[in-house]
């Protein structure tokens, strides 16, 4: 991947933005990214689309960019949704679980009030968004349906 398509596919996934395929190859920007971003991003458009979408098939088995814009306020799931994504995030392995660790302990530092669990959970909610991408918009539910496919 071209190092300038890099650091925009980079720009765009730490602003919180995603691009979305809308069918007929026309593509849509869902989000806010820095203005010289969405020029570079527009002076190179099918280059670009062609950068995300390699970048958004190897996100799995990948921890998040360090940088991604933290939420607000942590997921409200039941305890079992969140079982199934604990064991989802970490069965991962490698390099994941260490990502995981390190944003709850950045989110409790950054919202002292929050308990252990949601910071952990607000983590993990921010790994699963992440790596299910745009394809998905409640991911926890496409765990929930593995789980029983699987029963």
């Amino acid at each position: 991947m071209n190092p300038d398509l890099t650091t925009l596919v980079h720009a765009v996934n730490a602003s919180g933005a995603s691009v979305r395929r809308l069918g007929d190859g026309k593509f849509s920007l869902v989000g806010s990214v820095p203005d010289d971003v969405l020029a570079g991003i527009r002076a190179n458009r099918d280059a670009f689309i062609e950068a995300y979408e390699e970048e958004r098939r190897t996100r799995y088995l990948r921890p998040p960019p360090a940088d991604l814009l933290m939420r607000g306020a942590p997921p409200n799931w039941r305890a079992d949704t969140r079982k199934r994504v604990e064991a989802y995030a970490l069965g991962q392995g490698g390099d994941i679980g260490r990502w995981v660790l390190l944003r709850g302990t950045a989110y409790r530092e950054a919202y002292p009030k929050w308990s252990i669990t949601e910071a952990a959970s607000a983590a993990l909610a921010d790994l699963l968004h992440w790596q299910f991408s745009d394809r998905h918009a409640q991911p926890e539910e496409v765990l929930r349906g593995f789980d029983e496919v699987l029963r």
